[in-house]
């Protein structure tokens, strides 16, 4: 029993030493400099709300595609488009299209950011590790720059190539925001019109222009 005991420690041990050797920060930078390199993205993905307090939980699927600064995001029987001038949030149900200015939305969390800025906008704080569906990840613990909405956030890649698995980030309220990646692609093509506000397109709608 005591040499079972011994072997359990010195594994324990060995572990903490791995996780040890991980530097958060170099990690980060790493993932970061590896999304950058993406021309687009295209994902489906599981946004989540969770505040035990407030007794919210809720959840709803989207997909999101950007290119550079680009972006379509289809969430919430909404579709918000930034075509790198202005964002266009369309309403169909409303029959509504408002359009702001991109210095208005400077502090909302973007696409952009969340898939792409983890080293310019967090500082990563620990490593751990974990596996989800049979692939060996690393989680970042991380805390964010300027705390204006979030105050903590973690980042989920794959060990092997420091592929995003999800994104989750705490607001000052205590509300969890989880954005789990059910299919993640890069490199595709596609084309700008995908990011481009047509009037054409939405015949009867009411655009509202807020810049």
């Amino acid at each position: 029993m005591k040499r079972l005991s011994f072997i359990i420690i010195m594994l324990v041990s060995a572990a903490v030493a791995f996780a040890q050797k991980v530097d958060p920060q170099a990690l980060l930078k790493q993932a970061s400099e590896k999304a950058a390199t993406y021309q687009t993205i295209s994902a489906n993905f599981t946004y989540s709300l969770k505040n035990v307090s407030a007794k919210l939980d809720d959840s709803q699927k989207g997909k999101i595609m950007v290119k550079g600064e680009q972006y379509r995001l289809e969430i919430a029987q909404q579709i918000i488009l930034f075509d790198g001038k202005a964002i266009y949030t369309i309403m169909p149900d409303a029959k509504e299209v408002q359009i702001n200015d991109i210095e208005d939305m400077d502090d909302a969390i973007t696409p952009n950011k969340i898939f792409t800025d983890y080293y310019k906008d967090f500082t990563a704080k620990s490593v751990t590790e974990k596996t989800v569906k049979g692939v060996v990840c690393q989680v970042i613990e991380l805390e964010p720059v300027q705390k204006k909405e979030f105050t903590k956030a973690t980042l989920t890649i794959t060990k092997s190539d420091l592929m995003p698995q999800e994104i989750q980030m705490t607001d000052k309220k205590g509300t969890i925001h989880t954005y789990t990646l059910d299919e993640f692609k890069v490199n595709q093509p596609i084309e700008n019109a995908v990011f481009t506000f047509k009037s054409s397109d939405y015949k009867g709608y009411d655009v509202i222009d807020l810049r």
